[in-house]
């Protein structure tokens, strides 16, 4: 069963393509500052964005040096927006219902 993906309806996707394009969100002024100043150094880590969106963060994982970095969303709309780099790995699915195994994934 696939999980609620509001984000693959036109309308909400562009109202919210809008929104984070802007630059003037909680996400960009809060959210974001917040989890970066957690994180450990990135370099030569293998990371796995849940609900990747945009891609942002794995953009910003694979500028700070990242061995690895595959991105799970379930909406094709995200995807395809951040598809822009090839060294970033992509998967549409739920985070509900991917699994990971080693270096490979499944999904149910």
């Amino acid at each position: 069963m696939m999980q609620q993906n509001i984000y693959d309806n036109p309308e909400f996707f562009q109202m919210y393509k809008n929104l984070r394009e802007s630059r003037i969100t909680y996400n960009d002024f809060i959210e974001q500052p917040a989890i970066r100043g957690l994180l450990p150094v990135l370099q030569d880590l293998n990371v796995l964005d849940l609900g990747c969106g945009f891609g942002e963060m794995a953009n910003y994982m694979i500028d700070n040096h990242v061995s690895q970095v595959t991105g799970v969303d379930i909406s094709e709309k995200m995807l395809a927006m951040a598809r822009k780099r090839p060294e970033i790995r992509y998967i549409q699915g739920s985070m509900e219902e991917i699994e990971f195994r080693t270096s490979c994934c499944f999904i149910k």
